[in-house]
């Protein structure tokens, strides 16, 4: 893993081990300014425990990937599975955010 010390980039990721997922995910920060807790981006539940940052180069092992191109949106943006990639009645079509 390409390792960076934290906050040295702006380019920074910050892994850690999520029990709810069994495995290393990215986290993000959550909290007011005060205190500040990382969380799972795939489930939301607080990640406790040692982070790890990583660079962009770093995030494939942990099964991430940078898609460059086409348009916004998870995998199942294309189906509406999330609802992301999908309009809203009134809306004129756009897509919901």
């Amino acid at each position: 893993m390409a390792a960076v010390n934290e906050g040295s980039a702006s380019h920074a990721f910050a892994v850690a081990a999520c029990r709810e997922c069994r495995r290393d995910v990215l986290t993000y920060a959550d909290g007011d300014g005060a205190i500040e807790v990382r969380r799972c981006v795939h489930c939301d539940s607080r990640v406790d425990g040692d982070l790890r940052w990583t660079d962009l180069a770093g995030l494939e092992p942990f099964g991430y990937e940078l898609d460059e191109g086409g348009e916004p949106g998870c995998v199942s943006c294309a189906t509406g599975g999330c609802g992301v990639g999908t309009s809203v009645a009134g809306d004129g079509g756009k897509r919901a955010n």
